[in-house]
């Protein structure tokens, strides 16, 4: 199954359901209000795991493993809302301090933001 690097070795027992609880835990501490579908079964495939809203912005929070894919339904979603006035984000555990460290201001120079993973997918 190829080569795992040492970094996603560190991250590998960390589930999206960890890093999502964990998130969640955290950005509530800090006041931001967050909806999150609990059986996304009979909804739209695609829609990010998250959406959270605090003063003046708004979110949309993709959780993934550190090796898991996102799907064309997902990626279909992503770009849409990256078009609005929300930020769009993939976290995975690897991405996850530099996300906690900058949810308090406005952050797409992140990694994990979904303009600069898509850039990423170009090149």
């Amino acid at each position: 199954m190829g080569d795992v690097s040492g970094r996603e070795k560190q991250f590998d027992g960390l589930t999206e359901k960890d890093l999502q609880s964990a998130v969640l835990e955290v950005m509530k501490w800090q006041g931001w209000l967050t909806y999150h579908t609990f059986d996304s079964r009979k909804s739209e495939p695609g829609f990010p795991d998250v959406v959270a809203v605090k003063g003046s912005r708004l979110m949309f929070i993709e959780f993934k493993s550190e090796r898991g894919k996102i799907s064309t339904f997902q990626v279909e979603w992503l770009d849409r809302l990256i078009k609005t006035c929300g930020e769009v984000y993939v976290v995975r555990p690897s991405t996850e301090v530099a996300f906690m460290e900058d949810v308090g201001v406005a952050g797409s120079n992140l990694a994990c933001h979904w303009r600069n993973v898509r850039l990423g997918d170009e090149t």
